[in-house]
């Protein structure tokens, strides 16, 4: 596969190239809680061209890749990808999993249903909190496999173009 952004020193400054070119970012972040449905976020993209961006963050929650336990739903990252391939945007891609500001909302019903087997942080003075405990070996396992499937549907719109 062609190497098609790098990060070359410049000057002693690093510069990241995209094509072998020097890339400026101008981008946009869209929230992450409007992106969990394509007709919520959809509209998004023509203003995002017409504010002179040429790169859009966004935002990827567990809960809306992997709704039930091992049933994966890749339609908004795919309606995304092919969206912003169209207006001529790149894309850097946010992964919402286990947590967000301490909190368990990116997370799946399925999980955050699940007390027993996805435990919540722990306080100092013992008090459950929102947040799913990061040291938990069934919560890290858990992550692992979207993320690894993720990474697969990555690799394979990488491969149909340079463009992400």
């Amino acid at each position: 596969m062609k190497n098609w952004s790098e990060i070359k020193e410049y000057n002693g400054r690093n510069r990241i190239h995209i094509d072998g070119k020097p890339y400026l970012t101008l981008g946009i972040q869209y929230d992450y809680l409007n992106c969990t449905k394509i007709e919520d976020f959809d509209y998004l993209f023509q203003h995002t061209v017409s504010l002179g961006c040429n790169t859009l963050f966004f935002p990827l929650r567990w809960l809306v890749m992997e709704p039930e336990e091992g049933k994966y739903n890749w339609e908004v990252l795919d309606h995304a990808i092919a969206r912003c391939r169209e207006y001529g945007l790149r894309m850097s891609l946010l992964w919402f999993g286990t947590n967000q500001g301490g909190s368990a909302r990116p997370a799946p019903d399925w999980v955050i249903n699940d007390r027993k087997r996805f435990p919540r942080i722990i306080d100092e003075k013992g008090r459950e909190r929102d947040g799913l405990c990061p040291n938990s070996e069934s919560t890290l396992e858990a992550e692992k496999i979207p993320s690894i499937n993720f990474l697969t549907i990555l690799l394979k719109w990488m491969v149909r173009s340079t463009r992400l």
